[in-house]
């Protein structure tokens, strides 16, 4: 395999506190809770990919603001010999039903308030975007909505 650090995106929903989450499939993180988003694409900019991989997880039924710049992290998965940069990303839920779109990376779905996340067992990026968050003590103001997780 080749050494890459590769770049993902993920997109945070905003529904009254509670996001938006998947549990997946995939080989990397099986059985691990995190937002949509997956792997940038080449010229893609982070938010056509973030809005890009939002419709091919969970449908186009879904209505969202447009994604705004939430935060980063350097996340390696040691066991795997994997490196990513993920970008997080963060947009307000309009209106709709997600779904589960793609059943082959994806085991279920569920909107869940930020204070029983922690309970769960997250992908690497939400767990290290959780603890930088902690670890710096920052809220982050978005159009006069005050987020910390």
């Amino acid at each position: 395999m080749e050494k890459v650090v590769r770049v993902g995106v993920a997109v945070n929903i905003d529904k009254e506190g509670n996001y938006l989450l998947l549990k997946r499939k995939s080989e990397l993180g099986t059985d691990t809770w995190c937002a949509p988003g997956g792997k940038i694409e080449i010229g893609e900019s982070i938010y056509d990919c973030a809005m890009r991989e939002l419709h091919e997880e969970v449908g186009d039924d879904i209505q969202v603001t447009e994604p705004v710049f939430y935060g980063i992290t350097n996340d390696f998965f040691e066991k795997e010999q994997q490196h990513y940069i993920t970008i997080h990303t963060i947009c307000f839920y309009i209106s709709g039903e997600p779904k589960i779109n793609e059943p082959n990376k994806c085991s279920e779905i569920g909107w869940f308030h930020q204070d029983d996340v922690l309970d769960m067992d997250l992908f690497l990026p939400t767990l290290n975007f959780i603890i930088n968050s902690f670890e710096t003590g920052d809220d982050i103001k978005i159009k006069d909505k005050e987020y910390g997780i």
